[in-house]
């Protein structure tokens, strides 16, 4: 059963609605209809996207060991569509909404369908990665343009693109020759510290919102301490992903308590 439910990236999906939601309210945007198909598509979409991607993936994956979507061809092909006309309803939804939340959608999804075309590209997978992360906040601002909105994306952007040179990383005896990585372009230790420097670039904006993100000040410390001293890829990646949740919890709660948006 694990099979099926891993490549859903479920804490990754759950990121993109928390993202969505960070946005919202901190627009002080209330939590109606636009918030709910938004979030509708965050889930849609995002499951949908990461399950397309191990399908596009399954021979190469098979070098590390991810074998299941290569092992299961026919059936996991069939979950891939069915999740991807999900998708579709998600976006027929946000049309209904507002003419400017589907087209976001569209452009989200057709990104998302075609990331594999950037893979020999320079810094392209990675960028493309970071920049469809911000999408979820990008809805927000269509709705009421804020300069916090702006830092988030900002700062969302720099994380998501550290967290993939992460993964680049972990993932460089297998990448030579089928994706660029900037690991394999300027080796191992300087994107470790080129990792520590978007963490710490990403987080210092954010204080702007409020002054609570400095909760998470330890967290991100870490996070670096990590990465410069070539710990395993996948802890600095959890850490660096429980600092970005607890940062985003932290601004969460601080814009409920003195908005009135829900």
């Amino acid at each position: 059963m694990s099979g099926w439910i891993k490549p859903l990236r479920f804490t990754s999906v759950l990121m993109g609605a928390l993202l969505a939601t960070v946005g919202f309210v901190v627009s002080g945007i209330k939590f109606e209809l636009p918030f709910l198909t938004t979030i509708l598509f965050v889930l849609a979409a995002g499951t949908a996207t990461m399950v397309n991607n191990d399908w596009e993936d399954r021979f190469h994956d098979a070098k590390k060991g991810k074998v299941f979507a290569l092992k299961n061809n026919r059936a996991f092909g069939k979950f891939n569509r069915v999740l991807w006309g999900f998708a579709i309803l998600s976006v027929i939804a946000q049309f209904a909404v507002n003419i400017n939340f589907g087209l976001l959608s569209v452009a989200l999804l057709f990104v998302g369908l075609n990331y594999k075309a950037v893979y020999r590209y320079p810094l392209l997978p990675g960028l493309l990665v970071a920049l469809m992360a911000t999408g979820p906040l990008a809805f927000a601002q269509m709705v009421r343009a804020s300069s916090e909105v702006w830092i988030l994306i900002f700062g969302t952007f720099l994380l998501v693109f550290g967290r993939e040179v992460i993964k680049d990383i972990y993932d460089m005896k297998i990448d030579g020759g089928y994706k660029w990585t900037l690991p394999l372009a300027v080796g191992e230790k300087s994107s470790r510290i080129l990792v520590a420097a978007l963490y710490f670039a990403a987080f210092l904006p954010a204080i702007r919102i409020t002054p609570y993100v400095f909760i998470v000040t330890p967290l991100f410390i870490i996070t670096a301490v990590f990465s410069l001293s070539g710990k395993s890829s996948k802890l600095t990646k959890t850490a660096g992903d429980i600092s970005l949740v607890i940062g985003l919890l932290t601004i969460l709660t601080n814009e409920i308590l003195t908005r009135n948006v829900i």
